[in-house]
């Protein structure tokens, strides 16, 4: 499905200025036009918009205003920008007081005019993630519930238990798609506290201090009224970072001075806000690394790492990939799709490496719930042929553990005989009953089965 491009709907009687704008815009955003108050409100009830750029006099003196909160009645969440020639700074304030996101003069520049806009759209976007996840959690933290008994996520399950009673910090590593973000969620689930979630990445913008910690009307060109920063939406709850080492070094050494105390002051004030946070990072890389290689600051680790909770890749709880994918498939079947895996293709994925984890299953679920229709069994041959390849391949470079020397070692090879060794000597152990095998390994018949057969014991 292809994202819709933001709706912007420039409302002015001057028909330059909706020119000139749209010119300006071109490209980046759709744009539609209103030339009065009331031509404004037809367009927002008839079709989606993001964002209004709203005259202050129009037909009379004051109509934006007037129109501002009937605006919002329309769509609780729409971003309304005041563009006025006025001045007054009186006229700004009572613009934020009724309703408007924020304070643009006529005579901006083309860059005030997008960095305005993509301020307040950032912004927006966070804080109705917040609020849909606050509003909804119960059924939010059930629709992505964790899923699996393996001895990994049974002791993660555990530790998440014991680190949501405190307010300690926490530090999340794990492989790209492995569920660090769900993990995060889960920890944050108190009450109806908010949960502010920040992708890193996006702290590379000019705008990160403004994100971040807000600002006050005048801090930097285009800021023409006051805003909260992330910090403070998360007041009283929790504030996520996702992947917190692509973060840039010298936005690392102001977040550690609002970690440490506890409060942030806005771009363009010299007031310090009092404020109650927890903090939870995740990232996928080795952050001590990081700090040897001068990428990340130490003193940021250690004030973040006062809990480290690792959730372990996929290909390390193989056992729990049959009640991940029935998962999967509840969520992504359709009335004609395939419904459950035969026990050919359900082996040859417990085989599989997963290097995308969770998210790759739960891709590949989805794949086949649209692909494989009219039967209810997927086989072998409905799996993509890069996962047939590979786990054949697997089979074919099976090696016995004698074979190996130190000329000619392998790791992942090694290990692979190793399990082979154990599994052998279990097997002849427990004189060929499964049964006891699988009381003893403490994991299912079926998954005992899937490596029996992997390593050719029959």
């Amino acid at each position: 499905m292809i994202e819709r491009k933001k709706r912007v709907l420039i409302v002015d009687d001057d028909r330059a200025i909706h020119l000139a704008t749209k010119y300006v815009l071109r490209g980046k955003y759709d744009c539609l036009s209103a030339y009065n108050g009331d031509e404004a409100m037809i367009v927002a009830q008839s079709q989606p918009v993001d964002v209004i750029l709203l005259d202050i006099h129009m037909r009379h003196e004051g109509e934006g205003l007037a129109y501002v909160p009937r605006l919002r009645e329309i769509d609780s969440d729409l971003d309304i920008i005041i563009v006025s020639a006025n001045t007054e700074i009186d006229l700004a304030s009572r613009a934020m007081k009724a309703g408007s996101s924020a304070y643009l003069l006529k005579e901006h520049s083309a860059d005030q005019l997008i960095i305005t806009i993509e301020s307040v759209l950032s912004k927006r976007e966070v804080v109705r993630e917040n609020q849909h996840y606050v509003r909804d959690r119960s059924r939010v933290l059930e629709k992505n519930k964790i899923i699996g008994n393996s001895p990994a996520i049974s002791q993660l399950m555990r530790d998440i238990e014991k680190v949501r009673r405190s307010r300690a910090n926490v530090v999340i590593l794990g492989d790209t798609g492995s569920g660090k973000e769900l993990v995060a969620r889960h920890i944050g689930a108190i009450g109806g506290h908010p949960f502010v979630a920040v992708d890193s990445a996006t702290i590379m913008s000019s705008m990160a201090e403004s994100i971040l910690f807000g600002h006050e009307k005048g801090a930097f060109t285009g800021a023409q009224g006051q805003t909260k920063g992330l910090f403070e939406e998360a007041h009283g709850g929790t504030i996520y970072f996702d992947e917190i080492a692509n973060m840039p070094l010298e936005i690392q050494a102001k977040l550690l001075r609002v970690i440490e105390e506890k409060e942030v002051t806005r771009l363009g004030s010299t007031k310090t806000i009092p404020l109650d946070f927890r903090v939870i990072c995740a990232t996928n890389k080795d952050l001590e690394t990081q700090i040897t290689e001068g990428k990340f600051k130490d003193d940021l680790y250690q004030r973040l790492s006062v809990i480290t909770l690792r959730i372990p890749p996929l290909r390390e709880r193989s056992e729990d990939i049959p009640a991940l994918i029935s998962h999967f498939f509840g969520r992504f079947r359709y009335e004609n799709s395939a419904r459950q895996l035969s026990d050919g293709a359900m082996e040859m994925l417990t085989r599989y490496s997963w290097p995308g984890n969770i998210r790759e299953l739960s891709n590949l679920v989805a794949n086949l719930c649209t692909m494989v229709v009219d039967r209810e069994i997927v086989e072998v041959e409905d799996l993509p042929a890069k996962i047939r390849d590979h786990v054949y391949r697997g089979k074919e470079e099976s090696v016995p553990l004698e074979a190996f020397n130190e000329a000619d070692m392998d790791f992942y090879k090694y290990m692979h005989a190793l399990e082979g060794k154990v599994l052998r000597d279990l097997y002849k152990a427990h004189g060929g009953n499964i049964s006891q095998m699988s009381k003893s390994l403490r994991v299912s018949r079926s998954h005992l089965y899937s490596k029996l057969n992997a390593h050719g014991i029959q």
